[in-house]
């Protein structure tokens, strides 16, 4: 308990890891991680932010009881898929022994422990951005400039493959932008502010001479943060189906429409939304579209090189990143309005998942996430009733090995109702001691923006 309470003085969250493997393959549990359990349940703090690995060896006992300290409702600890981690990193040439020997810096991206410089983030990617340029032949909508690739006018799109086309076209751009700008940020960093006591504690940088910064460590590369992903798949899927498919207007005049941002068309924009498939639902329609998409975009990713060395990786997480990308986005044609929020990390759009967990796992298992190396995230939110009992925690846990039998990642979980969200929006000052997570940590509702408040309330909330 003094080891947690110190671990909460720091301005900044460190990531405690227990559980997964030792390099080796054994299960790493041990007393320690029953210790570490406890004290977060008893403590409850914010601080230090907690992080379970589960494999397949994992016993179901630490399973359960990492699920007890879940069910407290301060989202931790957060739950990794060693089955979906070990074999992103050694696709991209670690050592299987390294590679169980992973964990997490700072909120949740993934890094080799003391051996590698790509845990943290380089750059932020838009992947619904693209959509607009690829309508607008490059140009951006809110900054009235040419910002994508030049791929054509829509009026020549004459089937929806000329539209995906365009759309990874334009991903394409956008990516390999990314890479040369965060290049020279890697380069400015390693001449102006090399960090010297990192460098010392890191593998293989006194032996190569060369600094952290300057690619001395064993494993290196870079992250790119990767949001709105739902968005991109929702809006395709209406394209495909009401322009293509129903034929219910063209692609021009669905462009024209959102360039107003729906004015005058309410109903089409309720339709968008609530007619067509969603990613999240288990349909494959959109959950097809949701795979390739998410494929390409991390497959591009990891054909950049890294200005230090290696190639850079996906982080699909997104913070606040949802809500500040979203204010430079036009309407979308899923249904979004222009300026507001995009999807949370991997998850479907805020709200979307109607279905039950089940059938949001089941989509979100369909994107091969070995891919992204740096980490998938995906947060749900049940409430308390929900958990209640050993049937409960027996319902998560089963839920939570289905998901990772489909490769999936890592599941944050958010245990809370509606109500008492809403209550702590109105009386603030009787809520101080809420948490919920958020991005790859956990944090006080009351202190967050008035936007992330509505868009942790607006998350599908969940039964078993």
């Amino acid at each position: 308990d003094c080891f947690w309470l110190k671990a909460n003085e720091p301005s900044v969250s460190w990531n405690l890891c227990i559980g997964g493997q030792r390099p080796t393959g054994e299960d790493a549990t041990n007393e320690v991680t029953y210790l570490c359990l406890s004290a977060a349940e008893r403590l409850r703090l914010q601080k230090p932010n907690l992080s379970f690995r589960w494999h397949s060896g994992t016993p179901d006992s630490a399973l359960k009881r990492a699920l007890q300290v879940v069910r407290l409702g301060t989202g931790f600890p957060a739950i990794y898929n060693d089955e979906s981690l070990v074999p992103a990193l050694t696709a991209i040439g670690v050592t299987l022994e390294d590679a169980r020997d992973y964990a997490m810096g700072g909120c949740s991206e993934v890094s080799v422990c003391a051996k590698s410089h790509y845990g943290n983030e380089d750059g932020d990617i838009s992947i619904t951005k693209p959509l607009e340029y690829a309508l607008h032949n490059g140009f951006c909508v809110m900054h009235k400039c040419r910002e994508g690739a030049e791929t054509g006018d829509v009026a020549t799109f004459k089937t929806f493959d000329d539209v995906l086309t365009a759309y990874k076209r334009q991903v394409e751009f956008c990516i390999a932008l990314l890479a040369r700008y965060c290049n020279l940020g890697q380069q400015a960093r390693a001449e102006h502010a090399p960090r010297l006591v990192k460098t010392l504690l890191t593998d293989d940088c006194l032996e190569r001479a060369q600094t952290i910064d300057e690619g001395g460590a064993r494993y290196n590369g870079g992250q790119f943060f990767v949001i709105g992903l739902a968005n991109a798949a929702d809006s395709l899927a209406a394209i495909k189906k009401v322009v293509f498919e129903e034929k219910r207007l063209s692609l021009s005049d669905l462009v024209a429409i959102l360039d107003r941002n729906f004015e005058g068309h309410e109903p089409l924009r309720q339709q968008l939304l609530n007619a067509v498939p969603k990613f999240g639902n288990d349909d494959p329609y959109v959950d097809s579209l949701m795979a390739d998409i998410a494929a390409h975009c991390f497959t591009t990713i990891k054909q950049q090189r890294a200005w230090r060395g290696g190639v850079y990786g996906a982080n699909v997480i997104v913070l606040e990143r949802n809500i500040i990308f979203g204010k430079s986005l036009a309407a979308t044609p899923d249904g979004r309005l222009a300026g507001s929020p995009v999807s949370d990390s991997i998850g479907p759009m805020q709200g979307a998942d109607r279905q039950g967990p089940t059938a949001t796992i089941n989509s979100i298992g369909r994107i091969d996430q070995t891919l992204a190396p740096g980490g998938v995230i995906l947060n749900l939110k049940f409430s308390p009733k929900a958990l209640e009992g050993e049937d409960g925690l027996d319902k998560l846990a089963a839920l939570l090995k289905r998901y990772f039998a489909l490769k999936g990642q890592q599941v944050q979980i958010t245990v809370v109702d509606k109500a008492t969200l809403l209550a702590a929006q109105r009386e603030p000052h009787n809520y101080r001691h809420l948490l919920v997570r958020v991005g790859g940590f956990s944090g006080r509702f009351v202190d967050f923006s008035d936007e992330l408040q509505r868009q942790v309330i607006a998350r599908t909330e969940h039964a078993l």
